[in-house]
């Protein structure tokens, strides 16, 4: 085809989804395409503005061409879709030989909810055995509710100390399939402060209740997109039709103490229930987490640009010591878009 030569075993497509490109090496190259290692790409089915500018309207030869992969060891995705669960099938397919996936869903005005899910993350441990890296994304309210407590068992503490004192809770019969409450429930609503503590215990679990249960990884990095509004993590983003008036720095310190937190909860998940067990058990995998804040900036013009602000926690193989850096301020971090060329070229075969 002239444009890639996939015979490294390294196929990259940026921050582009070129489903007609990815047809097209599957049926002239299967062979090669059955070789392929590492593969970056975009998963969009209309186009995204400043982001995704060459999409798949069929998104089925995407997945049917990582399908078509016999042993994919690292997966890099951009993903603009709500709910594909036909992406899970593909992605679990490799089963046997991923040892690093990334998906992350880029800022963007009307951002989607994305795949990562606590159910989502919690099967990775089943589907995925042999993962060492993983990239996802979390909420900014879950964020904030981790770092408002010094335990992640405080909430549970907390309901299960109100449904004793409960009288209604103790006219409620327990139903015999009534799971556990979880480590992170999700806090009631502000307004829903007062309700019956069961509403509390009914809340979905968090991505990063899971993410921290997820033992054998050796990093991980967790995107927290910011909105506009002020937050814990970094002050309100005010801008102008011209562009951004306002972009404050990043409130270091609270960024420091959640990475450090999430971090702990890896150290502790991974120990088993004893202390005679805790003591004997291995030192925790994880050697880093990366904490990302990804955040849009529009520039002159309004011009878009994808920011953000990372923190990194760090321990030594050999010491156990743990550090915490920060980087020094907002950085770009999505990949360059597509030479002129190149994208004209993709644009032409994928027969726009």
């Amino acid at each position: 085809m002239g444009i890639f030569d996939i015979s490294s075993g390294n196929v990259d497509f940026g921050i582009t989804c070129p489903g007609t490109v990815m047809r097209d090496l599957q049926h002239d190259e299967p062979e090669q395409v059955a070789k392929i290692k590492t593969l970056q790409t975009s998963y969009s089915s209309t186009q995204k503005a400043y982001q995704c500018d060459l999409w798949s309207t069929d998104l089925r030869p995407v997945n049917s061409f990582i399908t078509a992969i016999d042993g994919l060891e690292e997966l890099t995705i951009y993903n603009y879709e709500r709910d594909v669960p036909a992406l899970w099938e593909a992605i679990f397919h490799h089963g046997h030989s991923l040892r690093s996936l990334a998906i992350h869903t880029p800022t963007c005005s009307s951002m989607p909810a994305g795949l990562w899910t606590h159910d989502a993350v919690q099967v990775l441990a089943d589907r995925l055995p042999l993962l060492k890296h993983l990239e996802l994304d979390a909420s900014p309210a879950e964020a904030e509710f981790y770092l408002a407590n010094t335990s992640s068992n405080i909430w549970r503490r907390l309901s299960s100390i109100k449904a004793h004192l409960s009288p209604k809770s103790l006219l409620s019969p327990m139903k015999k399939d009534t799971l556990p409450v979880a480590d992170i429930p999700s806090p009631p609503p502000k307004e829903e402060e007062d309700q019956a503590p069961s509403t509390a215990n009914e809340q979905k679990d968090w991505v990063l209740d899971a993410a921290t249960k997820l033992h054998g990884l050796e990093s991980i990095r967790i995107n927290v997109s910011l909105e506009d509004a002020a937050s814990s993590f970094a002050g309100e983003h005010k801008w102008t039709i011209m562009g951004s008036s306002v972009f404050p720095e990043p409130n270091k310190q609270a960024c420091q103490d959640l990475a450090r937190k999430i971090f702990d909860q890896f150290s502790q998940q991974t120990q088993p229930g004893s202390e005679q067990e805790q003591a004997a058990a291995p030192p925790a995998a994880l050697t880093h987490l990366e904490l990302r804040f990804p955040r849009r900036l529009f520039d002159d013009r309004c011009q878009f640009w994808n920011m953000a602000f990372s923190v990194h926690v760090r321990r030594s193989p050999g010491t156990g010591a743990v550090e915490v850096l920060a980087d020094e301020g907002w950085k770009t971090y999505m990949p360059d878009t597509p030479p002129p060329l190149y994208d004209m070229r993709i644009k032409m075969l994928n027969g726009w």
